[in-house]
């Protein structure tokens, strides 16, 4: 079994296989792109999509080796999320920039938009501060057990979702920032879901309807545990960018402590991604978080022991992606 991890950087996607205690590169690809977004087929892991921020998508199905473009009937080029329907992984959801979400049922050959989306209330007042570009779909989120049900993280424009597969759509806005950069489903049916945004972390016990903040400080990133529901991390950060911290709740968001062992305190940076999965880290496993300055940092999930992933000069990492297959 290959244990690759895919790193998007400012300068295309660097492939890395894990050995025991080391890395090994296995091929870099897409030089000169500047990678925001990554995700692979749930059922061939070989297959790997790569969102670019101005140069659209981009597909490998030898899980890296080559790439091909895919941008037919996409109609922006900054690419900041990717979903594959993992009911029908052949239909794939990309979230853009400026704020839109686009859908493929042919394996993310042809794209449609799903105008539905940009017909919401107010969706002319989203905006980005840093971009001219009428905000961004930053993150989309499958509910678990619940064909065609996604949530979109509008950065800023609030929390979307979608019970149909994208045709039509509601904004979730009740007492939620709009600054939404994440959104994690924790449960089966989207009942309790939690929303990382510019105004700290916030928790919905009923699939959006309503929320409550209950972590402040800006936030890009929060996770869960595996096999542990109310098990949840958090990346905030006192300023956008800078003195970030890595907090951990064990029951659903109402208190936190602190899971810092192994860095500096406060971060220089912040977390930009967090990616969790079961096992140690020879495995592919434990908690990785990407922070802000390219760095990739991981600790096992048991208890807080942060340790870097070096590899030597690398490019800038902006988001990382794990197949195991």
């Amino acid at each position: 079994m290959d244990h690759l991890a895919y790193w998007g950087t400012d300068d295309g996607v660097l492939v890395m296989r894990r050995l025991p205690g080391d890395w090994e590169e296995v091929t870099a690809g897409l030089k000169g792109k500047e990678i925001r977004a990554l995700a692979h087929h749930p059922g061939r892991p070989q297959m790997i999509l790569a969102g670019s921020y101005g140069s659209g998508l981009f597909c490998s199905e030898d899980a890296g080796a080559s790439w091909q473009s895919r941008n037919q009937g996409l109609d922006f080029a900054y690419i900041r999320s990717i979903l594959f329907d993992p009911a029908n992984p052949a239909r794939i959801f990309v979230g853009t920039e400026p704020a839109a979400v686009f859908r493929s049922v042919d394996g993310g050959q042809t794209w449609q938009e799903l105008t539905e989306l940009r017909c919401l209330p107010g969706h002319e007042k989203w905006f980005l501060p840093y971009s001219p570009r009428a905000g961004a779909v930053r993150s989309l989120a499958a509910v678990p057990g619940q064909p065609g049900s996604f949530y979109a993280g509008i950065e800023q424009g609030g929390v979307a979702f979608t019970y149909d597969n994208g045709n039509s759509w509601q904004l979730l806005d009740q007492n939620v920032n709009d600054d939404v950069h994440q959104v994690l489903v924790a449960t089966d049916g989207g009942s309790t879901i939690f929303a990382a945004t510019g105004g700290g972390v916030y928790r919905s016990f009923d699939g959006g309807k309503t929320w409550e903040q209950v972590l402040p400080d800006y936030t890009r990133a929060v996770a869960q545990a595996p096999g542990h529901r109310t098990v949840i991390f958090a990346g905030p950060a006192r300023r956008v960018g800078h003195e970030g911290r890595i907090e951990r709740s064990a029951d659903d968001g109402s208190t936190w402590q602190p899971w810092m062992g192994g860095l500096e305190q406060p971060l220089s940076g912040m977390v930009e991604q967090f990616l969790v999965r079961p096992g140690y880290l020879d495995d592919l496993g434990g908690l990785f978080a990407v922070l802000s300055d390219g760095a990739i940092w991981h600790t096992n999930l048991d208890a807080p022991s942060w340790a870097p992933i070096n590899c030597g000069a690398t490019p800038r990492v902006n988001v990382l992606e794990i197949a195991v297959g």
